[in-house]
């Protein structure tokens, strides 16, 4: 912290814990890109704009992919802000979420309407104790404990035998689709920010040599 205002110091920036968090950021969403195309979840991305594009013979641009990742998270962060009123509440929301439908191949999806018959059904979702999802998210088992007895009282989730699910209906809500399609929104303009740049086209130039 300086009079002028906060900043990262450099030695943080070249640090290897922290080249370690970029390059592990970088191939995660590396795979996620596969993972989305996969599905057709990312048509008609654009070519590499000649004015931004870097150089695909230099090194791997994995700065310039965490910064477009990072901004990404900070959308989401003032999503879960707006739809759901708390950071840490809908961090716990989105884990019991993802612990919930892990397990399903990436083809189970549900419908394309907005109703609860449109999702996966609450039978098939596996329930996720709160000691799992501290430790899934790094968060004291107290903490997490806390904000899940106000998801469930609230009528966020539910609270089963086996642990908390987050059932179809609530999914349903105006709230959350809205949170799932502005998130989409969110997606695309990542993924079309790194297309511009060439990073996909680079990523795609990779696969297919591996490929061969």
């Amino acid at each position: 912290m300086t009079p002028q205002g906060v900043y990262v110091p450099a030695a943080t920036l070249h640090s290897p814990r922290h080249r370690e968090a970029v390059i592990g950021t970088y191939e995660l969403l590396r795979r996620f890109y596969f993972r989305l195309r996969s599905l057709g979840a990312l048509a008609d991305l654009p070519a590499p704009d000649p004015a931004r594009a870097l150089d695909p013979a230099s090194t791997a641009p994995v700065r310039a992919v965490v910064r477009i990742s990072s901004d990404y998270v900070l959308r989401m962060v003032d999503l879960l802000a707006i739809h759901v009123g708390d950071l840490v509440r809908g961090l716990i929301l989105l884990a019991i979420l993802r612990a919930n439908t892990a397990h399903f191949p990436d083809e189970t999806r549900g419908g394309d309407g907005g109703g609860p018959g449109s999702f996966v059904p609450d039978e098939l979702r596996r329930p996720v104790r709160v000691a799992e999802l501290s430790v899934r998210l790094g968060v004291p088992e107290e903490t997490v404990r806390r904000h899940a007895a106000r998801l469930v009282q609230d009528r966020l989730c539910v609270r089963q035998p086996d642990g908390l699910v987050l059932p179809a209906h609530v999914l349903a809500r105006p709230q959350f689709v809205q949170l799932m399609a502005d998130n989409h929104a969110n997606v695309t303009r990542m993924f079309t920010a790194l297309a511009r740049l060439g990073v996909i086209a680079e990523w795609e130039r990779q696969r297919a040599a591996q490929a061969g």
